[in-house]
């Protein structure tokens, strides 16, 4: 019996982590050439990071884009962020124009999950209640570029977005020693543990924290996130042989 969230036959927060490859590429027919070649390799998460997208801030753009895409991603669970400045990302658009994008694509029935800036937004749960609403799951997310926090700002961290009603929450930290790498994996298999129902996703940023993408099986982290070219986020490593690291890890873990 699945015991997280079954998107398309795909189930997120289940024993074995899923692999998800983000689209960060500029130009739209780019980035419907860059689905393509994701979807040919079998990976069953897309993420498209929009905020990379050109056209932006042209709504109807975006909607444009993930019409045609529909029939590309139809088998695979699609995952649509827009990525602030303040979390890593390249978009500054007002939270208002923001939410009404956010529903916009949701209204298009393409996309799966959204990913909402929890703590950036004074909005956010009523944006989420929104998303969901309209048949969206929501990630609701918090990067950390600069440290690790404490555990139980970690822990606080990841509860309070569950609490605001996220369907799955996200938590990207920077570790400054190999202790910052312990902690959040502590953490998330607890968090994992206490709420089985929410998928959590967690991960230690940068090359030292590469072991946080793959060990998600053994700790509770429901999705990592693989690269095919260019990367969203430091760290990453290569999505075919991501997959092979984790197929590994179930074998000797069964």
């Amino acid at each position: 019996m699945a015991s997280g969230i079954v998107i398309k036959n795909v189930e997120i927060g289940g024993k074995r982590p899923v692999v998800c490859v983000p689209v960060v590429e500029e130009e739209k027919s780019l980035i419907l050439q860059k689905m393509e070649e994701i979807v040919e390799l079998g990976v069953r998460m897309i993420e498209w990071r929009a905020d990379f997208f050109t056209d932006l801030m042209d709504k109807e753009a975006v909607v444009s884009l993930l019409r045609e895409a529909a029939p590309i991603v139809k088998d695979t669970v699609l995952l649509f962020t827009i990525r602030s400045i303040g979390q890593g990302g390249q978009a500054r658009m007002e939270e208002s124009d923001l939410s009404d994008l956010l529903c916009r694509v949701a209204d298009t029935g393409v996309i799966d999950l959204c990913d909402v800036e929890y703590f950036d937004l004074e909005r956010a749960e009523s944006l989420m209640a929104s998303l969901q609403e309209r048949g969206v799951r929501v990630i609701a997310s918090q990067h950390d570029f600069m440290k690790t926090p404490k555990p139980e700002r970690m822990w606080d961290t990841l509860a309070s977005m569950r609490a605001g009603g996220a369907d799955i929450v996200k938590l990207a930290t920077t570790p400054e020693e190999a202790q910052d790498i312990l902690d959040l994996l502590s953490v998330t298999a607890r968090f994992h543990n206490s709420y089985p129902k929410t998928p959590v996703i967690t991960m230690s940023m940068g090359k030292a924290g590469v072991l946080t993408r793959v060990s998600g099986e053994l700790f509770g982290s429901a999705v990592t996130f693989g690269v095919v070219g260019r990367e969203s986020a430091p760290g990453q490593i290569d999505a075919v042989k991501l997959q092979e690291i984790l197929d590994q890890v179930h074998k000797y873990n069964e």
